[in-house]
């Protein structure tokens, strides 16, 4: 149990992130039996925060500069998250992701809301140690994603923040997971619910369902292809009132688990999101 400063990563379900930087109560648990793959069998988190603040994502597509700006100014102290995302050009899909270390990777001005990184950024995946891999594919698009909390005027907010999630493994084949979240800005409710379904036959073979739930307002999403002059996008929690489905199956097969000797693995997925679904990523 922690009242503190915390950050807070559920990125379990995919169509349900919960990604904040915030101030209040932490509470995890975790059992102390594992599975034969070494995940903890059950794991439960959950938060509660008066943050006075709200979140804002913001993606670049790489100039091949270092110097990134950001939509804001002010920002709370410490609560970024930097990362590099390498996308397929066509579908927008993440190939690859690594999470940079401030000081080490970059530098982060607060006041001014500006990003420095510690190298030039490519536009295309490849030639930067920064990078997931010093050979990535030529067509590959590098993005900086950024996300952090501010305050948005000189008013004192009335926001809180609240959710949790959990998952149990039923043996070492078929885990279940929840996800909940809730905002609350002035008279204005944001609720993002998900759950999933894992059925594991190795590590390279499993089913993976995932469903989620929107309701009420939707998050904002910036984006800037010359490195922070101009942005497109909404600001702060549009005030939309929205109800919105998703759903998304992941399949993994690996061939060594249907023909002996055989390498490689093969991957498919379907997802389908209703209009206005909307999460923080």
């Amino acid at each position: 149990a922690l009242w503190g400063n915390f950050k807070v990563g559920y990125l379990g379900n995919e169509l349900a992130p919960v990604d904040r930087a915030l101030y209040g109560a932490n509470l995890h648990y975790q059992s102390d039996t594992t599975t034969s793959f070494g995940e903890q069998r059950l794991q439960l988190d959950g938060f509660g925060a008066e943050p006075g603040t709200v979140p804002s994502r913001e993606e670049f597509r790489a100039t091949g500069g270092s110097v990134y700006f950001l939509r804001r100014q002010d920002i709370l102290t410490g609560s970024e998250r930097v990362r590099i995302e390498l996308r397929d050009p066509d579908s927008g899909l993440v190939s690859g992701v690594v999470q940079l270390r401030p000081g080490l990777d970059y530098d982060f001005d607060y006041f001014q809301g500006r990003v420095l990184l510690s190298e030039p950024l490519s536009a295309t995946g490849g030639g930067s140690s920064l990078l997931v891999r010093s050979g990535g594919l030529a067509g590959d698009e590098a993005w900086l994603v950024v996300q952090y909390e501010y305050t948005p005027g000189f008013e004192e907010m009335s926001t809180i923040a609240s959710g949790g999630q959990g998952h149990y493994w039923c043996g070492d084949f078929a885990k279940i997971g929840l996800t909940a979240n809730n905002d609350t800005e002035g008279d204005g409710d944001s609720n993002l619910y998900g759950a999933d379904l894992t059925l594991r036959q190795s590590a390279e073979s499993w089913l993976k369902l995932q469903t989620g739930k929107r309701d009420g307002m939707v998050s904002s999403w910036l984006r800037s292809d010359d490195g922070g002059f101009g942005f497109v996008g909404s600001d702060g929690l549009v005030p939309v009132d929205t109800n919105a489905d998703a759903l998304r199956a992941d399949l993994s097969v690996g061939l060594g688990d249907l023909f002996s000797g055989m390498g490689g693995r093969v991957t498919l997925y379907a997802q389908s999101l209703d209009a206005g679904y909307s999460t923080a990523s």
